[in-house]
């Protein structure tokens, strides 16, 4: 009873101040896509994992080096002996297994291996890392391809949410007007009638584009945030410039095909296997 009585005697909180939608460009919608899409980020972890392992094959084409660097000390034994020709009188080791108290030994060694077998680790790796890079050429216009499918059919729904409402309006008035010209007896009840269900169909179109836009926002949005539900907007594209002619994207498309790159640098892994 104590908790309810402090719950009514409490003020009203004032409602939070609503999220300021972000407006999004076509731009930010392929980097807000390409930095949120778990498939593109694992097409990108892949190819720098198979560049790592080009470089690893690359590396073990190269010589070994080797370099030992020492000093031994032996515990003197108290007597001194003679160094040398010109040379004073120096302690003697205590353990006649070294030449002198102090010795000092550098070795270096340099080794090369190649084999026919590490020739064609480098090519299988090679070929492995093109495949690498052009599957995720492959993700990433299929990326840039749906972010811009489904950026232009939110802003086509978005507009045709823009046409139902005024039409919705407009059936709301003429349906006003028509009653009053029905008590003015200008009109028949039968153009009621008529007027009321005209506004009906168009309340229904109404609550159809309103479901697709809907839908298409949150089916752009899962690409662009982490949060579905996250409050946007979309910038209208700008005007339309002219289209490359076909026999250009015909070329282009010959020459910049990554699925061909692709099936080639299986061919070449599969010829590195053979070797």
């Amino acid at each position: 009873g104590l908790c309810a009585f402090a719950v009514a005697q409490t003020p009203p909180s004032t409602t939070p101040a609503t999220q300021t939608p972000t407006v999004i460009t076509l731009r930010e919608a392929i980097r807000r896509a390409q930095a949120n899409e778990p498939v593109f980020a694992a097409a990108v972890a892949q190819s720098k994992s198979s560049a790592l392992d080009r470089s690893i094959a690359r590396s073990s084409l190269l010589p070994s080096v080797v370099y030992h660097n020492q000093v031994l000390y032996t515990q003197p034994n108290g007597l001194l002996n003679q160094a040398g020709q010109g040379a004073g009188a120096q302690p003697s080791p205590r353990f006649i297994a070294n030449n002198a108290v102090r010795e000092y030994a550098s070795q270096g060694i340099v080794n090369e291996t190649i084999g026919l077998k590490r020739l064609a680790d480098v090519r299988l790796a090679d070929a492995a890392s093109a495949q690498a890079d052009a599957e995720l050429e492959v993700t990433r216009r299929g990326l840039v391809t749906a972010v811009v499918r489904l950026y232009y059919s939110a802003i086509a729904s978005d507009t045709k949410l823009t046409v139902a409402r005024r039409a919705a309006s407009e059936a709301a008035g003429f349906t006003t007007l028509t009653r009053e010209r029905e008590r003015a007896r200008e009109v028949a009840h039968a153009d009621v009638v008529k007027a009321e269900l005209q506004q009906q169909q168009r309340q229904r179109d109404l609550s159809d584009a309103d479901v697709a836009a809907e839908r298409a926002h949150l089916e752009l949005a899962t690409l662009l945030f982490p949060n579905p539900l996250t409050p946007y907007t979309l910038e209208p594209p700008a005007a339309n410039t002219a289209l490359v002619p076909f026999q250009d994207v015909q070329a282009e498309a010959a020459k910049n095909n990554p699925e061909m790159k692709s099936a080639l640098a299986v061919m070449k892994a599969s010829d590195a296997d053979v070797l």
